[in-house]
């Protein structure tokens, strides 16, 4: 007698769920450099039109027309206007723009999540002219702790434009402890000079108000004689804090 036994066949079925989710997107973010010719500077309440924001806090309009583009993005177009809402001029520029004058801007674009964010603008930096040689308008700019010629003589340039910076007190101290021994002015092409002081080592201290910001410069000179370059002084914008 035959024994029949009966194959029991199991089916598993193996079920695999699929979570639909959205893909995860990384920020982008990289330089645009911006070759511009500047228009106007408005406060941004006065301000009637579009703008592109790149402060947090933003309280101007800075209109531009673009000269180039680097790299091509669809929110610049060369030989167009564009308004970006910042927050200082004094110290985006170290100081007044100059209108009609073609600046070097860099600023940040970053893509998040769909989101458009512009942030990060900064005025290209320049070189001093310390390459200046004797019969250009400043003189050579002593380098270092190299001594200057005598009578004092400088000059004052911004240092992310390297424009002059005119109308701009200048002291000279024989000691931070005491009162300054000379103060005179720089004239319109930022220069100034001390005829009075003689050879020795001095402090010197520069500043100017701005609207809502003062620009500072200073440095320590040696002045001697039989030499003939000059003092140049990098001047810097720094927001004025409110008390509180």
């Amino acid at each position: 007698m035959t024994r029949i036994i009966p194959a029991v066949i199991f089916l598993m079925v193996r079920v695999v769920l699929y979570a639909q989710e959205a893909p995860s997107v990384q920020a982008e973010s990289y330089e645009v450099h911006l070759r511009a010719i500047v228009e106007d500077v408005v406060p941004l309440a006065h301000f009637s039109g579009e703008v592109i924001p790149v402060d947090v806090f933003p309280r101007f309009a800075l209109t531009l027309r673009v000269e180039s583009v680097e790299p091509a993005v669809e929110e610049f177009v060369s030989r167009t206007g564009v308004t970006l809402a910042i927050h200082s001029p004094s110290l985006l520029f170290a100081g007044r723009p100059t209108k009609g004058r073609t600046y070097n801007f860099y600023l940040l674009r970053k893509t998040e999540d769909s989101r458009l964010q512009f942030f990060g603008l900064r005025v290209g930096k320049k070189l001093l002219p310390t390459d200046m040689t004797a019969d250009t308008e400043h003189g050579v700019c002593a380098e270092n702790d190299d001594p200057v010629g005598y009578p004092l003589k400088g000059w004052v340039g911004y240092t992310n434009t390297g424009e002059s910076v005119v109308n701009m007190t200048v002291k000279a101290f024989t000691s931070l402890e005491k009162p300054a021994v000379a103060i005179t002015k720089t004239d319109a092409a930022g220069r100034f000079s001390f005829p009075t002081l003689r050879p020795g080592r001095f402090h010197l201290r520069a500043s100017k108000k701005l609207v809502g910001a003062t620009v500072r410069a200073d440095d320590v000179v040696t002045v001697r004689k039989g030499k003939n370059r000059i003092v140049c002084l990098v001047a810097e914008a720094e927001e004025d804090v409110p008390p509180q």
